[in-house]
């Protein structure tokens, strides 16, 4: 799940700390899931709203006190 996430965002910048920030703030597997379908099926999704997304699903996370479960949207 990671490598095709990797291969998508890899379509928006080869900027690696794009990449890596990207990854970083997802917590799970269900986050990146929920990242990989933002992606494919948003509406025309660019550099900066998958950046955005990704630091909304990270803030929601902090106001969540279980951790270990996943964000919902």
């Amino acid at each position: 799940m990671k490598e095709k996430l990797i291969s998508l965002l890899k379509g928006f910048s080869n900027d690696s700390e794009f990449i890596r920030g990207i990854i970083d703030l997802l917590y799970n597997d269900k986050d990146k899931q929920t990242m990989i379908d933002f992606i494919e099926h948003g509406e025309n999704p660019t550099r900066e709203t998958i950046i955005l997304f990704a630091l909304d699903m990270a803030n929601k996370r902090d106001e969540n006190p279980k951790w270990d479960e996943p964000v919902s949207y």
